[in-house]
């Protein structure tokens, strides 16, 4: 990242908001993304979480403050409890592509075969073209990591993951 970090907008397509945008919440949103600019990590993770404690966030929004707080932690170096933040998100939406990229770069900081294993299955989007390549490659290192780390047993379940994920056998 540069200077100034930028999160990426979770793509909400498939939903509308179920009423109008509170301002309040508007505007910690755009408070807690300057923060962001301005490396203000922690601050920006209390105005998220502000924001999900709030009785007037919409599943929309609460979504998004989700997605973005689990970059924040990440950005933070909170890489287990940007996992967690992502990976629940993941469990309300398992068809959310962004938050399976965003699962897949995390997990590359900190592979962990159950939390792989579940990512993989529990998502419910779209497989294929560059997104299976994507995730058969990120299952590829992990199992290669697992291998060269001596748990054979973790490679052996993690190649097979990547071989279901593989293009090839997704046709």
């Amino acid at each position: 990242f540069s200077s100034k970090n930028q999160l990426l907008p979770l793509s909400h397509s498939d939903e509308s908001e179920e009423e109008p945008a509170d301002v309040d919440l508007v505007s910690l949103f755009v408070s807690a993304r300057y923060a962001v600019q301005d490396n203000s990590l922690r601050d920006a993770a209390q105005l998220y979480l502000q924001i999900l404690g709030s009785e007037k966030v919409t599943r929309v929004q609460t979504n998004k403050a989700m997605y973005e707080l689990a970059q924040v932690y990440s950005l933070s170096g909170l890489t287990e409890r940007a996992i967690e933040t992502a990976l629940e998100l993941l469990h309300r939406k398992p068809a959310q592509t962004d938050v399976l990229r965003l699962l897949l770069s995390l997990c590359s900081q900190q592979p962990s075969i159950k939390t792989l294993t579940d990512v993989v299955d529990t998502y419910a989007g779209p497989k294929s073209g560059e997104l299976a390549r994507e995730v058969s490659h990120q299952l590829s290192e992990a199992a290669l990591n697992a291998l060269t780390s001596n748990a054979p047993l973790d490679a052996v379940s993690l190649a097979k993951l990547a071989v279901r994920w593989s293009p090839a056998s997704l046709n």
